[in-house]
């Protein structure tokens, strides 16, 4: 409005906003202090991988890396579930604060939980989830299940499976692989990074109020 605005400062300083009219020019300072600093979610992660033609497969990890850093992972196309436990400080809630969350890099798409409520899907690089309302101070626990894609599984094929009998009369019987078509993908290389890659953080935002003199 003209007496003024709210916005959302990312960092403690003197911050300044400028106002630009057809007939004036004028500028407001405001101070913003004790907000805190980005939040790493850091421990040990509990990684769970199953799917079609791959085993149950459970792994305790304290770096994220990609499943196709690893020879036993890098052929699994699906859905990994992660979790992790973490205890956030009281300093990060506060009436004016927002908590952003961010998973960093991620191959392909993730859904998150926090403290068993859903706070969004990651589907785009550089997207950030509003987590204000589901984490608190103290113990938190965060579930984010990661879905790459089909290539992983296919890269790793020698032949085509057969289409299964109930699908046949719809498709066909499938690709015959001896034919390029049906063998270019095998071994396909480099493997697209999978899984969750991080950093995870949460990012604080403070509300605050600037009005013109």
């Amino acid at each position: 409005d003209s007496r003024g605005f709210s916005a959302l400062a990312d960092r403690n300083g003197l911050l300044s906003a400028v106002r630009v009219g057809a007939d004036q020019h004028s500028s407001q300072s405001v101070s913003v202090d004790s907000l805190p600093a980005p939040f790493v979610v850091s421990g040990d992660w509990q990684l769970t991988l199953e799917g079609p033609g791959f085993p149950h497969t459970e792994r305790t990890l304290s770096r994220l890396t990609s499943w196709t850093d690893d020879p036993a992972t890098k052929n699994f196309s699906g859905t990994g579930q992660y979790t992790i436990t973490f205890d956030l400080p009281s300093s990060y809630q506060a009436a004016d604060l927002q908590l952003k969350l961010s998973l960093g890099d991620v191959g392909n798409v993730a859904d998150v939980e926090l403290n068993g409520s859903k706070v969004g899907v990651i589907w785009m690089r550089g997207q950030i989830l509003d987590v204000t309302s589901a984490v608190k101070a103290g113990r938190n626990e965060m579930t984010v299940r990661a879905t790459n894609t089909l290539i992983n599984r296919v890269a790793g094929w020698t032949s085509v499976p057969p289409l299964p009998a109930n699908l046949q009369p719809l498709y066909g019987r499938g690709v015959d692989d001896d034919k390029p078509q049906g063998r270019r993908l095998f071994g396909f290389s480099p493997l697209p990074r999978s899984g969750l890659l991080g950093p995870v953080v949460i990012t604080p935002l403070k509300r605050v109020r600037v009005n013109w003199k």
